[in-house]
């Protein structure tokens, strides 16, 4: 085997390359997560190591603070010829994990993360890597309720201030607007690896306040190669996503965020009231939701279905109480992606400070594009006619002239 090892003063890095049996199992950081042999054939690798000076990681053995080693192993035919990040054309990032991860802990994992980002990344995605996160303490968890069962997991990462300290800090990630809170999707459900990333570009010229963006990247875990992921904004209120916010002690100053979708323990849901879909309350969250708020947030919805329901007769009524341009956009995006997921499940709505109900932004289109082997794959029609959740809302929508006077105009994509 051979190395090289080069660096600057506060940051330092190895190389190795050779030949070795790919390892059976992973190990947690810090164990010997030994080469054992298997039964496949010897495979060429390239080792990328990093070290990173941080006052709040613990010491190395010459009590320099220095972090634990980052290591990521791709093993790749023979054939293809060695990995490792500075050769990649996309952002590398590397992580160490202290804890196991499992589906069943919901609490994240402390971890360390480094970005790596060669010149000719650099020219691909137009961020300048020094201007971004590089090197830091992380949260790490398992994410999703049925992907959570796939081989290839999905993660949620959150950035932090200090190693073993749960105070989250933002930073802008591959040159994307400054956060704490990442998605880090496998599409392990699709195997063009471009649906999500393909509707979050569509979806970018949308009116619907915020649109999340995504990037691929290669992710390697203590030592492990893990392979293609998709960076993506993860859905939350904030001022880099989606602007809305809190008031205290006023719930009609208050931004209200809501899913249709899974739900999780202890997340407030309701059943709207004409209806019956059941929407739950991501914003403000259990903590901050009084029953002041809880009421405002389903007197907000119900008064967009009622209205929906005499809007024949009040269609001024109705046009003051949604963003019409976002439930158009939306509505697009899910009948041209044919994403059978459409109108029921992974669909976000919120009620502005205003009262103004804005569908989006779109998530998860794994199963667009004709993914998917039921009947919708091969439907010549329109989703929302199944009256599937929201698309209720749609039938009754259609018929009426303020859907048909719409503005169907978006801007260019870029």
């Amino acid at each position: 085997m051979k190395s090289v090892a080069f660096g600057t003063i506060d940051t330092f890095f190895t190389v190795s390359w050779g030949t070795v049996h790919p390892p059976r199992k992973r190990g947690l950081a810090g164990s010997s997560n030994d080469m054992k042999p298997g039964p496949a054939s010897r495979l060429e690798f390239v080792r990328f190591g990093c070290g990173v000076y941080h006052p709040n990681v613990r010491q190395g053995s010459e009590g320099t603070g220095t972090a634990p080693w980052l290591l990521a192993m791709a093993c790749l035919g023979c054939s293809d010829g060695p990995f490792y990040p500075g050769v990649s054309d996309i952002p590398v990032v590397l992580m160490q994990v202290y804890e196991e991860l499992d589906t069943e802990t919901e609490s994240k994992s402390d971890g360390y993360m480094q970005v790596y980002c060669n010149s000719t990344c650099e020219d691909n995605f137009g961020f300048v890597p020094a201007e971004t996160f590089t090197a830091g303490p992380i949260g790490i968890k398992i994410r999703g309720q049925s992907s959570c069962q796939f081989p290839k997991h999905n993660y949620t990462v959150e950035l932090r201030r200090e190693l073993g300290n749960n105070d989250d800090e933002a930073h802008p990630l591959f040159g994307f607007d400054s956060e704490s809170d990442w998605v880090f999707h496998c599409p392990y459900q699709d195997r063009s690896l471009l649906r999500n990333h393909l509707a979050f570009f569509l979806a970018a010229p949308t009116r619907g306040g915020f649109e999340a963006q995504s990037m691929f990247f290669e992710l390697a875990i203590n030592g492990d190669y893990e392979g293609l992921f998709l960076l993506e904004e993860k859905i939350k209120a904030s001022d880099a996503r989606l602007p809305i916010t809190y008031d205290s002690s006023d719930p009609s100053e208050t931004g209200y965020l809501m899913k249709l979708d899974t739900f999780d323990d202890g997340e407030y849901v309701f059943a709207t009231e004409d209806y019956g879909i059941e929407l739950g309350v991501v914003f403000p969250d259990t903590e901050d939701l009084t029953g002041a708020h809880a009421l405002y947030a389903t007197d907000a919805i119900a008064s967009l279905e009622s209205r929906m329901l005499g809007l024949r007769d009040d269609e001024e009524a109705l046009a003051s109480s949604i963003d019409v341009d976002s439930f158009v956009d939306q509505l697009l995006l899910q009948e041209w992606s044919m994403d059978v997921d459409s109108f029921r499940k992974s669909q976000y709505l919120h009620v502005t400070e205003e009262g103004l109900v804005r569908i989006g932004p779109p998530w998860d289109f794994n199963l667009a594009f004709g993914n998917h082997s039921d009947e919708h794959s091969a439907h010549d029609g329109t989703l929302f006619d199944s009256e599937a959740g929201i698309g209720q809302w749609y039938v009754d929508l259609l018929e009426t002239q303020t859907f048909s006077d719409a503005d169907l105009s978006l801007e260019p994509l870029s």
